[in-house]
């Protein structure tokens, strides 16, 4: 009779404890993270477009966002001549691809500013959210 109350009390515990954790163990997505972080993008004077939006929960503290974002390139050309000769000012003069690496570390740098921005304002909203991973493509008329 004991052990008959046992089973039942650790069957409706089992039962329980799956309810609960179902989410984690079904690959259940954030809808409203996902949802918040294209909104934060729609607003962004920098972001064209965001698209495959996907969100992972590993646990109810740690979720990660995976995201494609098409930056405008307006954006990026904007004030650029400033910031390439700020990055040719930091390479040696002897290098011969002076003029492209400082083209390249200005762009770049410019394209992590971005991402860092996204990123942060996703994380002061959901701070659950531990780990973004954004692929960053350039949008062209």
């Amino acid at each position: 009779m004991f052990s008959s109350l046992i089973a039942i009390l650790l069957g409706i515990a089992a039962v329980f404890l799956g309810r609960v954790n179902m989410i984690y163990l079904s690959d259940i997505r954030h809808l409203e993270i996902e949802n918040y972080f294209t909104k934060i993008c729609s607003e962004h004077n920098e972001v064209e477009l965001c698209h495959d939006v996907k969100s992972i929960v590993m646990d109810e503290n740690n979720i990660v966002l995976v995201a494609e974002v098409e930056v405008k390139e307006e954006a990026l050309m904007d004030k650029i001549k400033l910031d390439i000769e700020q990055e040719k000012s930091q390479i040696s003069e002897n290098d011969d691809m002076r003029d492209e690496k400082s083209a390249v570390y200005a762009t770049v740098r410019r394209i992590d500013h971005i991402i860092e921005n996204l990123t942060n304002q996703l994380q002061q909203k959901h701070p659950q959210v531990r780990s973004v991973t954004i692929e960053v493509g350039i949008y062209k008329l």
